[in-house]
């Protein structure tokens, strides 16, 4: 009867310790599960963080081309309006330069 009160306060022991060594299991299983939640939860928050700079940056991107569209715009139309008044000067200077040659004919 000893003997079989042994064993069984070997077993309840054993019990003990492996009920204990379950416990701790379990706490670091919740633990690695919380830590993982946590990190899918941060990689998640970088990819939304990431989506959302790239179409500031597309966005950004488009008004810039916009921008140089329109500068460009302007700068070939400055261009056509220089080349007109270049004409323009070009057309009274030949005209100042016919009339003081026919001057000159007139005199001699």
């Amino acid at each position: 009867e000893r003997i079989a009160r042994n064993k069984e306060a070997d077993l309840d022991m054993e019990i003990q310790e492996l009920t204990t060594k379950l416990r701790e299991e379990r706490n670091t299983s919740q633990q690695l599960e919380q830590q993982s939640n946590m990190y899918h939860a941060m990689y998640d928050a970088l990819m939304e963080s990431s989506t959302q700079a790239a179409a500031e940056s597309e966005r950004i991107a488009a008004e810039l081309k916009q921008e140089l569209r329109n500068a460009i715009e302007e700068k070939e139309a400055a261009v056509v309006d220089l080349k007109e008044d270049v004409a323009r000067v070009n057309t009274i200077l030949e005209s100042v330069r016919n009339d003081h040659e026919e001057r000159m004919q007139q005199m001699s």
